[in-house]
């Protein structure tokens, strides 16, 4: 789903209580869902128990992959280390077992937390710089959507260059039973809003 850069005015608040009251969100009850029975044909019937039992099968079998995957990255991440310490690192290894072989590929990419940034820079010293690049992402206050006043210092600040320098990321999901109540809101126009409130594929568990 695309975000949409939008800039969103808000009235001024006459206090916290207020804006509490105003931003208070009654709850619905949820309806009682129900689950319908289907007779299937025989022919369904073999497919369902053919597709519980792969299914079964897939479980063990994804154990057993991450079983060996854990054991195998053991034994090679030791030996890229020792070729990265000799100047001789490489990112992906070929490695023969009795009768098939693997590719080991590593990848450039590392989760990082901005607040460890002054031990990173302490390790890595005058590399910092080098090997480490920031980015920023800015963001107003919360006090700027609730004070009219602050809204109006900031464009006059920027005026039309406000899209220029600020954005808001703007995002939209479906209400409780979407699913249920489209039917009838869309009518006969439902494939066309599915072209745009695309449903995730179902699921067989």
């Amino acid at each position: 789903m695309g975000e949409t850069a939008k800039v969103i005015p808000l009235p001024k608040k006459k206090g916290f209580g207020a804006a509490l009251t105003a931003t208070k969100t009654k709850k619905k009850s949820k309806a009682k869902k129900t689950t319908r029975s289907l007779v299937a044909t025989d022919e369904i019937k073999e497919e369902i128990d053919r597709f519980v039992k792969s299914t079964k099968n897939m479980k063990v079998a994804k154990a057993e992959v991450e079983n060996s995957k854990g054991i195998i990255l053991d034994y090679i991440n030791p030996l890229q280390d020792e070729d990265g310490e000799k100047g001789k690192f490489s990112t992906s290894y070929d490695v023969e077992g009795v009768k098939e072989s693997i590719k080991f590929v590593s990848s450039n990419r590392y989760t990082i937390n901005p607040d460890d940034e002054a031990k990173i820079a302490e390790i890595l010293g005058n590399e910092f710089d080098e090997l480490i690049v920031k980015s920023h992402v800015v963001k107003l206050k919360d006090e700027v959507f609730e004070s009219e006043e602050m809204q109006d210092k900031l464009m006059e600040l920027l005026g039309d260059d406000f899209g220029t320098f600020l954005e808001t990321i703007t995002t939209m999901k479906v209400a409780v039973d979407f699913n249920r109540d489209v039917y009838r809101a869309a009518g006969d126009k439902l494939d066309d809003l599915r072209v745009y409130c695309k449903p995730y594929s179902p699921s067989l568990r």
